[in-house]
């Protein structure tokens, strides 16, 4: 088959996941070819979806974090730390590398659904979540959650992992240990605290977001019943106090939450199908190189900055002087221009 995809209009979303193989290193070579297929890789969903494009464009975080949605202005930035390592990447044919690169785009591409379509296929969770977050106050109050548990969150991981689980040559990282420990212990990091949340009284005093609000309260709400939990709206009168077996009641709520909108996180094929001890011992040994390089660019980028601080920092303490008699000279220029005036 030729390999010809960067140029090739007639590849599906879907053909273009199936070229993420042991093989993709072989064929986009350059940083600029990895970025291209990128871009076609988010064209080609947003068409297929009928949903506006998303921007894609290169930046330096500096923490390490690896790319953020904008929704905005509808762009996906992308840290430059992970298309640094490329070439060090290819030429060690790190595999974990595409997993964590293509995991990254994904979760952001389904951001960009989230916030610019009518989330017809989405779970109502989902949903009504994105609606309330789209109000920048409401955004706030949601920050204030677990990440891990977040629904909007919860859902762009998931839509990652859904699109690439079934990739024969990507399928062993997201069964490793490293990768099936985070998501199995997220929900430990901090239950997503709905009884909380619908008895806000700032939330609710945004404007424009009652109607998705009452949908998301009845959506778990639905589910609490569905499950025998006991459920806290927002009708619940504020000044009764809520004791441990309701606080451990409204736990197990978000994680019936989430476990609906990713079951598979949540499901015992997921938890216990392993790999093979000679390919779990292939992926752990890519997945130490992948961060140990990483770190290693993170140091020296740091180092760097440090450097160009303390340059700062010594030019401006020697043209202290000389900028107090310029300033003093443009005081004399200004007087005398008030006293002509």
């Amino acid at each position: 088959m030729k390999k010809d995809f960067l140029n090739d209009e007639n590849l599906t979303f879907k053909d273009l996941l199936s070229f993420i193989n042991k093989d993709f290193y072989k064929y986009i070579t350059t940083k600029r070819q990895l970025t291209e297929f990128t871009r076609k890789l988010l064209d080609t969903y947003c068409d297929e979806k009928g949903i506006a494009p998303v921007t894609l464009t290169s930046t330096n975080f500096r923490k390490e974090h690896f790319a953020t949605y904008f929704r905005f202005t509808a762009e996906i930035k992308i840290n430059n730390l992970l298309l640094k390592g490329f070439d060090h990447f290819r030429e060690t044919e790190n595999m974990y590398f595409l997993q964590e690169y293509f995991d990254t785009i994904l979760h952001e591409l389904r951001h960009h659904e989230q916030f610019v379509s009518a989330c017809k296929d989405f779970h109502p969770v989902v949903k009504y979540t994105a609606q309330i977050i789209k109000k920048f106050k409401a955004e706030q109050l949601f920050d204030s959650f677990s990440y891990y548990c977040n629904p909007t969150e919860l859902d762009a991981r998931y839509f990652a992992y859904t699109k690439l689980k079934d990739n024969e040559s990507l399928k062993p990282y997201f069964l490793s240990d490293d990768y099936r420990d985070e998501e199995i212990t997220s929900e430990t990091k901090g239950a997503f605290d709905y009884a909380t949340l619908f008895k806000d009284k700032g939330l609710w005093k945004v404007k424009g977001i009652a109607k998705p609000l009452r949908l998301l309260e009845t959506s778990i709400a639905e589910i609490a019943f569905k499950y025998r939990l006991y459920f806290v709206s927002n009708k619940a009168p504020e000044t009764r106090e809520i004791n441990w077996s309701e606080a451990v009641n409204n736990v197990k709520l978000s994680e019936r939450v989430s476990q609906q909108i990713a079951p598979e996180f949540y499901s015992d094929n997921f938890i216990f199908e392993d790999n093979p001890i000679e390919v779990e011992e292939k992926v752990m040994g890519e997945i130490e190189d992948y961060h140990k390089y990483i770190n290693a660019i993170i140091k020296v980028e740091k180092a760097h900055r440090d450097a160009l601080r303390k340059k700062r920092k010594e030019n401006s303490k020697n043209n202290k002087p000389k900028s107090q008699k310029t300033n003093n000279k443009q005081l004399e220029n200004t007087d005398k221009q008030i006293e002509n005036e």
